[in-house]
């Protein structure tokens, strides 16, 4: 059985992008203005087009956001990446890697690094296949056949992710939702169109989510019927705010879509 090799998320370009990312998302949904200016100064400057990093980046995405139905064509794949990799001057990829590390320690703080990033385990993997030349040729062959297979197995849906979005995608969708509700809105179809298409990539989400749930919560705290239940009113703002703070699945989703029709209905009565 092969050992196991000790993996540097720090020096895993790829995870400093999607920390970053999500440091941004939350950044966005306090409306920090500051720490979002900051977070985006960090990527003009270290993922510029060109730079070390912006390269090393652009590989490990080519290949975790690449699906094939030929196993061949993926194996060519790593190959190629790798060559490529191997071009990248590895002093300055260090270097730069070391300038951002120092930036969002000073600037943002070390809590940035324990983000949670959904496919960790695979960039691990692939920093492991571009990162150790020394490793064996047997571990170097699991790791990438581990790769391969990401690249070619087909992703399954779940609750959360469909892999096109496309009619009969967003059909199904609809009707299932059109059980619960009388007719979807056009609010109701624009978060729901979000959802779907926001596969494997929740800053879109989120960014949608929040201005969403900003217009939401403004509406519910001046909606004139409300006023004269306010218990009601304080639970319904409590919930829309604990909205911000987790992950959205199907079951928040008809939450958000349930308050977004109470406040269509609240309107149509006044």
């Amino acid at each position: 059985m092969p050992s196991k090799i000790k993996h540097n998320k720090k020096r895993n370009t790829a995870f400093l992008y999607e920390a970053l990312v999500r440091e941004l998302t939350k950044a966005t949904m306090r409306k920090d203005e500051k720490k979002k200016n900051t977070i985006v100064s960090m990527f003009k400057e270290f993922f510029k087009p060109h730079s070390p990093l912006a390269r090393d980046l652009k590989l490990y995405q080519n290949i975790l956001e690449t699906k094939v139905d030929d196993k061949r064509l993926a194996e060519k794949i790593v190959f190629e990446s790798r060559l490529e990799r191997s071009a990248i001057d590895s002093k300055k990829l260090f270097n730069e890697q070391s300038a951002l590390i120092s930036r969002i320690n000073k600037e943002l703080s070390s809590d940035v690094f324990t983000n949670f990033v959904p496919n960790y385990k695979d960039l691990a993997t692939l920093h492991q296949v571009f990162n150790n030349p020394k490793i064996e040729a047997k571990q170097r062959v699991l790791l990438e056949e581990t790769i391969i297979s990401g690249m070619t197995i087909r992703k399954k849906l779940d609750e959360r992710s469909i892999d096109h979005i496309d009619n009969i995608v967003y059909e199904s969708f609809t009707k299932r939702f059109n059980k619960s509700y009388d007719a979807l809105s056009e609010r109701q179809k624009s978060l729901l169109q979000v959802f779907i298409a926001s596969v494997g990539d929740d800053l879109e989400m989120k960014l949608y989510l929040d201005d969403e749930i900003s217009s939401i919560k403004e509406e519910l705290r001046e909606s004139p019927e409300l006023e004269i239940f306010p218990e009601q009113k304080k639970e319904l703002l409590d919930l829309v705010e604990s909205f911000s703070e987790k992950e959205i699945g199907q079951q928040e989703l008809a939450k958000i879509m349930k308050i977004q029709q109470l406040l269509e209905e609240s309107k149509e009565d006044a």
